[in-house]
């Protein structure tokens, strides 16, 4: 069985970060059948108009394509004309792909806008069933104004995507809802993937002179950071003694230790980093924070908890969902600083030495990239 993937988000070589999700699931299923991945984006800081690379590992074949518009800095130009540019090298793509390798058995789409649109496109011309994997929080309600958010034409467009889809497998339950509010779809869970063996506990016992808070994110609004400071605030206020580890976009993360002065002496900020190297900042931290507004999944909590890191999170409904009466879960109400700062109090107070090992079970039985593969072969199978 050969799958053609059509990815609106992957990493790219100066952008490793954006879609590795999607990335981890292209490994799973690759566990199992022949996986092409086709991503184009545009790039503006490559050198030549077009940038083609192919990466090869086992069953997964990944074409990255970069491009930048002939016409750049024009507003609305430069947007018409990379919107054409990207179009014109998908199809050509595509094309190439069927007449090397014969129609694949099915698409797969990795976020509905906008390669949903090319999908929609081949199951026209080529009679190819597709399906669509969904992770963007932009489907929410409450995201309005945090996070971009679809317009009128886009809309129309995603509604003709997800009613031709032969499934749609958003990547949570509270996703899927929205989704359903918003299509009228129905939908079958697909999670998250989560590399176990990188985040996995250390060997090493870590143990901290300070209490160490950790937050990893790229502080958008949904994240909450305005939270994460005032509630740093209020510890500060209450002379409680820690330290808040950021990974995290330094000119972002900067902006808000502005913000926030009296936080400064309290805050250490981290690089951005790899997934190895993250690990390790993971396994020696007491506890992570993850206060969010909202959801898809959110894939940093379940990393710390592979990594033997005990959590906070916001008592939203995708949480709760797969976290609740967790022992080495805590939970503060949503947008509160207040309760935020109460649960990082008692989660000192009440520290204990949780069973690591337990902890890492739970993630490598529920969301590794075995399992996750296996889930996957079962999909393809019905499709």
């Amino acid at each position: 069985m050969k799958i053609l993937w059509l990815a609106s988000w992957y990493p790219s070589k100066n952008d490793m970060l954006t879609g590795d999700f999607f990335q981890r699931h292209a490994k799973a299923a690759s566990l199992y059948f022949t996986i092409d991945v086709l991503h184009i984006k545009r790039d503006d800081a490559i050198a030549i108009p077009i940038d083609k690379n192919i990466y090869q590992e086992n069953n997964l074949t990944e074409t990255i394509i970069l491009y930048k518009p002939f016409i750049q800095f024009i507003k609305g130009l430069d947007t018409f004309i990379s919107a054409v540019t990207w179009f014109s090298l998908m199809k050509k793509e595509i094309n190439n792909y069927i007449l090397e390798n014969g129609k694949p058995n099915c698409i797969h789409v990795q976020a509905a806008w906008k390669c949903g649109l090319m999908a929609l496109w081949c199951k026209t011309k080529y009679n190819i069933p597709y399906l669509i994997s969904e992770q963007y929080t932009g489907y929410f309600d409450e995201a309005k104004g945090l996070v971009p958010t679809y317009n009128k034409m886009q809309h129309f467009f995603l509604r003709k995507i997800f009613a031709n889809a032969k499934m749609v497998l958003p990547v949570s339950d509270y996703l899927g809802k929205a989704l359903q509010k918003k299509y009228n779809i129905s939908y079958k869970v697909l999670d998250n993937v989560i590399d176990t063996s990188i985040f996995k506990p250390s060997a090493i016992q870590h143990g901290n002179t300070i209490f160490t808070l950790l937050h990893v994110s790229l502080l958008n609004l949904q994240k909450n950071p305005d939270i994460i400071f005032r509630a740093c605030e209020i510890l500060i206020e209450k002379k409680f003694s820690f330290q808040l580890q950021l990974v995290a976009p330094k000119k972002i993360a900067e902006k808000y230790v502005q913000k926030y002065p009296s936080t400064k002496p309290f805050i250490l900020l981290l690089p951005e980093t790899k997934q190895t190297a993250l690990a390790s900042i993971m396994q020696k931290a007491d506890i992570l924070l993850f206060p969010s507004a909202f959801e898809s999944f959110g894939l940093v909590a379940y990393e710390a908890i592979a990594c033997g890191t005990p959590v906070i999170v916001s008592d939203i409904e995708v949480f709760t969902n797969k976290l609740l009466n967790k022992p080495y879960i805590h939970f503060c109400k949503v947008n509160n600083a207040e309760s935020l700062a109460e649960a990082i109090v008692k989660s000192k107070n009440k520290r204990i030495n949780f069973p690591k090992n337990e902890m890492y079970k739970f993630i490598d039985g529920s969301f590794s990239t075995k399992i996750i593969g296996e889930k996957m072969k079962e999909i393809y199978k019905l499709n």
